[in-house]
């Protein structure tokens, strides 16, 4: 009766367990207990009832007096080297499978269990010789090849993992967790495509397998089909919100995508479900490092560092920033920690080479950047940096055949296109320069193709033009910018200064008015207006234009210079010099304010105290053509022309393209009647600008000096179509006098 009893109690709680009513089954454990206080399977099945609520500790001691009741009973060893692992204490539990197995020693389970602790201990080999035993004694155990196949990954030995997956696969086509390894050991073996099938097959079998998913979304990445895979991340985080790794590679895949706000927002949301992943913190720091925010960076490396101090990559990231806001002094420690835990790390090698190299030891610096480049020839960027360091060194045709290896193996680097376009026309190789600048153009054209919304790209593109003087191509590509970030102020800014370079001042006026309706306090904003409406000669608007600059800005050198000028052109001369005394009292090592109080002094005749203040110019940069410019024509307004051919010549010598200094020391020479020599200057000025119609009217009197009647007559039809032409545009209609064509030569 007694038995039967016992029986029925254990019956009823297996039940129960079964129904995952654990708490009454508990019941139905202890009744039987009190039947029988040395009952095993009653002691053991309470404790697998209590490990089940998350009572572990006390399913343990249920465990211990099953063992005491019966110590060959190997259920009780195996669930209470499970309960043990639950509590994460490993060891122990491989201990206590080691009992369970010496009693059972062809005991599946325990196998299985043992090999999957010894695989969080690290123990990846014993764990594998545990699925083999297992596998010897089960081989349809699709479960074991599955695992085995993930340890294989573990060891880096893809083509051993794909074989167990295969194996799992064949026991059961349909096991989706099979499907997906296989894919991530493909992956491995750069089988993209391939991975991709294995992944799709595990979500035809199972659409909720945010695993599968998130998978799949990092092949597509590195295929380079982005958007496809922010779908994948996407569906993986519909299924699981706080799915770390989706969070993380949803991240990484803005960030190769140069949409760096969004990589921020998504590193972010990461961190929230892992705050001790060093490499999600360096992400971040990489992602601010990579938007110009490199003080804001620093922290986040430094983090890194604290959840792991001996990550080398991040000492040196911190020493990249620094880099970045020339603090390359401070830069070199963090070079040199990175160094101190891995010596042969290329990119800091690199990087301290560069730093080296911007602190004035080039050839220290360039030893550096060589030794990363032995150990990694691979590094576009170290190519590049290598580039410069040779061209400081005057060693161009070196550092053409650096940027060369640069360009081999990244075609598509801009920057590098660029670089060898400057060192060609350092070389007068205009050409090649030209070919070399087409190829930075196809760079970023290519580049936006793909990504037809990077801001940053379509603005490298802009100043690229710009640099070339195509500005109605760069124009478009600034309007690109404002029509996709209508508020980018840094564009519309770029955008106005462009327009003031082609003479369009009307539309610097209607782009300025934008800015300030985004911005009523943009006093950049202010004064390009102000400069665009003083070239109209609308002084009046201007100067309010510059009041308000100033309003927002008090203290700024440049608005004080303009609005000198603007006051000097409405000859209220005494409130221009009052408004550049005021600068100079403040920054008398100011040239420019030195060389402005000259033009007004001039523009009230007041030529030697002119000639004064722009040889104060001159003492603070010899290297001022206008100067020279400006001080020569006041000698001429003196009758000192010999003196004024002095001023011309030190021009000349500073800026050969300099037209103004050409023409104007040939109307010194003419006022000193050396006509035959003022003729050759009037010519070169001639030679660089066609336009100019002061020249033309100049060498006209030239040749009527020395005789040369018809062809004076020539020269003064030229400087009187050009007058007209000029009078024409600035007045916007064509009268009847002029049929818009050129004086013939007869």
């Amino acid at each position: 009766m007694k038995n039967k009893n016992l029986n029925a109690e254990l019956t009823k709680g297996n039940k129960l367990c079964d129904l995952n009513k654990y708490e009454e089954a508990i019941r139905h454990f202890d009744k039987a207990i009190s039947l029988d206080s040395k009952n095993e399977i009653a002691y053991n099945n309470k404790g697998v009832a209590l490990d089940a609520i998350g009572k572990t500790e006390e399913a343990i001691q249920c465990y211990d007096k099953a063992i005491e009741a019966n110590t060959n009973y190997e259920v009780a060893w195996y669930n209470k080297a499970s309960a043990l692992c639950h509590m994460n204490k490993f060891d122990e539990a491989i201990e206590n499978y080691n009992r369970a197995l010496d009693i059972k020693p062809k005991y599946a389970s325990a196998l299985y269990d043992k090999a999957s602790a010894l695989a969080q201990l690290g123990k990846v080999k014993k764990a594998l010789a545990c699925y083999d035993q297992m596998l010897s004694i089960d081989p349809e155990n699709k479960n074991a090849w599955f695992r085995k196949g993930a340890l294989y990954e573990e060891l880096d030995t893809p083509l051993k993992a794909i074989e167990c997956y295969d194996k799992a696969l064949e026991i059961d086509n349909k096991f989706e967790k099979a499907w997906n390894g296989r894919g991530r050991a493909l992956y491995s073996l750069g089988e993209y495509e391939k991975a991709i099938e294995c992944y799709d097959t595990a979500l035809s079998l199972n659409p909720n397998n945010e695993e599968a998913w998130n998978n799949k979304g990092f092949s597509l990445f590195v295929l380079g089909a982005h958007e496809e895979a922010l779908r994948c991340f996407d569906k993986a985080l519909e299924l699981a919100p706080n799915y770390k790794h989706a969070w993380y590679n949803k991240g990484y895949t803005f960030h190769g995508m140069d949409r760096l706000e969004e990589a921020l927002f998504c590193y972010r949301q990461a961190l929230m479900y892992d705050t001790k992943d060093e490499v999600l913190w360096n992400n971040i720091g990489n992602a601010l490092y990579n938007l110009g925010r490199y003080e804001e960076s620093i922290p986040y490396f430094e983090r890194a560092i604290e959840v792991n101090p001996d990550y080398e990559i991040a000492w040196n990231n911190i020493g990249n920033a620094l880099d970045k806001m020339g603090r390359h002094k401070e830069s070199i420690k963090f070079h040199d920690k990175s160094l101190e835990l891995v010596p042969d790390f290329d990119y800091a090698l690199y990087a301290k080479g560069y730093a080296l190299f911007k602190l004035g030891q080039a050839e220290k610096g360039l030893e550096l950047i060589e030794l990363s480049l032995d150990i990694n020839p691979n590094y576009d960027h170290a190519w590049y940096a290598k580039a410069d360091v040779l061209f400081n060194l005057d060693r161009k045709e070196d550092a053409l055949n650096s940027l060369g290896n640069s360009l081999i193996l990244n075609p598509d680097y801009e920057d590098a296109w660029i670089f060898r376009g400057k060192i060609f026309d350092d070389l007068d190789r205009h050409e090649d320069a030209e070919a070399c600048y087409e190829e930075a153009l196809r760079c970023y054209e290519n580049a936006l193709i793909s990504s037809a919304e990077d801001v940053e790209k379509h603005y490298e593109k802009a100043e690229l033009l710009c640099e070339l003087d195509r500005f109605d191509e760069a124009i478009a590509s600034f309007d690109k910018i404002i029509q996709l970030r209508p508020s980018e102020r840094k564009a519309r800014l770029r955008k106005a200064k462009t327009l003031i370079i082609q003479g369009k001042f009307d539309e610097v006026i209607t782009e300025c008015n934008e800015m300030i309706a985004l911005d009523p306090e943009d006093n950049e904003a202010w004064f390009l207006m102000a400069r665009a409406l003083i070239i109209l000669e609308k002084y009046e608007e201007g100067l309010k234009n510059l009041n308000k600059a100033l309003e927002l800005e008090s203290e700024n050198p440049e608005i004080k210079i303009e609005k000198a000028k603007a006051l000097s052109s409405l000859n209220r001369f005494d409130e221009a010099l009052a408004c550049v005394e005021e600068l100079l009292d403040k920054t008398p090592g100011f040239e420019g304010a030195w060389l402005i109080k000259g033009n007004i002094l001039a523009d009230r005749k007041n030529y030697t105290e002119a000639i004064e203040c722009y040889e104060k110019a001159i003492a603070l940069d010899w290297k001022n053509e206008l100067a020279y410019l400006d001080k020569g024509e006041a000698f001429i307004a003196l009758k000192k022309y010999k003196k004024a051919l002095k001023c011309f010549d030190e021009a000349i010598a500073l800026n050969p393209g300099l037209d103004l200094a050409w023409h104007l020391k040939g109307k010194a020479l003419l006022e000193l009647k050396d006509a035959k020599r003022a003729l050759f200057y009037f010519d070169e000025a001639l030679g660089l600008d066609s336009e100019n119609e002061d020249a033309w009217l100049d060498k006209s009197r030239a040749l009527e000096i020395l005789g040369e009647n018809e062809e004076a007559k020539i020269c003064l039809e030229k400087a009187n179509f050009l007058k007209q032409n000029n009078n024409f545009i600035q007045s916007g209609k064509v009268t009847a006098e002029s049929d818009g064509k050129e004086p013939s030569s007869t």
